[in-house]
């Protein structure tokens, strides 16, 4: 979508909210348009001043050109997303302004304020970012990163390998981005614009994840040991080796390996 229609959609919607007396607030995830791109979808934080958020979610008929809008589905409790019959997806969740100030919100634009919404709007910020931090910091224990792997590779069932496997490449993102200080575009999903922000990461990724799991799981392993473990030699990789040492393939059969001593 073109800039000036995105902003044309945003304004809007919000004057569609404006109407109704008990929204307090209306907030833009994607509203900055320093953070977004052709491609970026409308996702907003409706806040109630009381009254019930079923006449937002379980009802379109309010928003901007309802009657273009093909479907729409609820998902998450207070969520539910729209889409338009030219592919514009709408997503937006509601909530109360008790609530307003323990929902997930990263980076946000306030596009409408009656009652002091922003403030619980940062605390939320603030909440997400301290726990994103706390599960970055528990993705980036080499450990943790070998018994995905492994596990991945040890119960012969390729759904679930491929799903593991993914949750792996996500853990060695993190890992990544920690020992190599670039900031993930999106704290909530670190592939989120990775072709933009490192190409050669997501280019190296992107061909783990179409091999076949034993392959991709020691591409993964061999990524771990010769990119990631010489940037962070104050991390204890011995628990990672030992793990290896004691589940991998010799014992198993497989053919998983570490160049890890």
């Amino acid at each position: 979508m073109e800039q000036e229609a995105f902003e044309e959609y945003s304004r809007a919607f919000v004057r569609a909210l404006a109407a109704f007396d008990n929204v307090v607030g209306v907030v833009g995830s994607t509203a900055d348009p320093r953070i977004r791109d052709f491609w970026s979808d409308h996702d907003f934080a409706v806040v109630l001043r009381d009254g019930d958020p079923f006449q937002f979610l379980d009802d379109v008929s309010w928003m901007p050109e309802a009657e273009k809008i093909i479907a729409s589905g609820r998902h998450g409790g207070i969520y539910n997303v729209a889409v338009y019959n030219d592919g514009h997806k709408v997503e937006y969740l509601v909530c109360n302004k008790a609530a307003a100030g323990s929902i997930t919100v990263t980076k946000f634009l306030i596009l409408l304020d009656r009652s002091g919404v922003s403030p619980r709007i940062e605390q939320a910020r603030m909440l997400t970012s301290a726990r994103q931090q706390a599960i970055n910091e528990e993705a980036c224990d080499p450990i943790n990163l070998a018994i995905v792997v492994l596990t991945a590779g040890q119960r012969g069932e390729l759904v679930n390998a491929t799903g593991l496997l993914a949750v792996a490449a996500d853990m060695a993102l993190k890992m990544l981005a920690t020992t190599q200080s670039w900031e993930l575009t999106d704290p909530l999903d670190p592939r989120r614009r990775l072709e933009h922000l490192r190409p050669d990461v997501a280019k190296e990724l992107a061909d783990i994840l179409t091999r076949s799991p034993d392959d991709a799981a020691q591409r993964l392993l061999k990524l771990a040991d010769t990119t990631i473990r010489p940037k962070t030699s104050t991390w204890d990789w011995s628990g990672f080796d030992r793990v290896l040492r004691t589940l991998s393939p010799q014992a198993n059969g497989r053919a998983i390996t570490s160049g890890g001593s």
